[in-house]
């Protein structure tokens, strides 16, 4: 029999994951529209979708905490694996998606407005996934919660995606620094 206190200390951890999940992203996609970065709007989408996962784990073990009825003498624990296929499904998905867009915009270079706020939101956002990553998977472990222990690998990613972005933020606003240079220097007679 499944111990109602170990599930609700998932749903603990799955809601803490979806409101910092949340803020994340709001906090993504605002710096990116207003610093024009294509990687950290894009992430912010990514982020925000992570939520939706997060809420079905939640969802999942909320429900497996309903007490057995007629219908369902064993309980509805099996809510949470049915979460769990979810969770599969929509991170298969969400990486054919983060592999098309990437590609589509490999060959495009923005200019970063505010990138000391864009470096800085993407730093902040790979440490807060990483941490949760772990929190999600130790809870996981320690409940027997498949859910959790998937959204922990989604959440692990969403933190090397960040670091991504962080590096693609940076690569580009050395780019256009030096590409501002170039352009400015046009005089081929200061180089020699």
């Amino acid at each position: 029999m499944i111990n109602t206190n170990t599930l609700k200390e998932g749903t603990r951890v799955a809601k803490n994951a979806i409101l910092v999940n949340l803020i994340l992203s709001l906090l993504k996609g605002i710096i990116g529209f207003f610093s024009g970065s294509v990687a950290l709007i894009t992430d912010a989408v990514h982020t925000g979708a992570d939520s939706i996962t997060t809420f079905a784990s939640w969802l999942g073990l909320k429900v497996a905490q309903k007490k057995p009825t007629e219908k369902f003498p064993y309980g509805y624990y099996k809510a949470e694996t049915i979460a769990t296929l979810f969770i599969c499904i929509f991170v298969l998905y969400a990486g054919y998606e983060l592999i098309t867009e990437s590609y589509s915009n490999l060959f495009t270079v923005s200019v970063i407005q505010i990138p000391i706020w864009a470096l800085s939101i993407s730093l902040i956002a790979a440490f807060s996934s990483f941490i949760i990553a772990k929190y999600e998977k130790k809870i996981g472990e320690k409940i027997n919660s498949q859910s959790l222990i998937a959204i922990s690998q989604d959440t692990r990613i969403n933190a090397l995606i960040s670091l991504i972005v962080f590096i693609a933020i940076l690569s580009t606003y050395f780019q256009c620094t030096i590409h501002r240079r170039w352009s400015r220097n046009s005089d081929f007679s200061t180089y020699f």
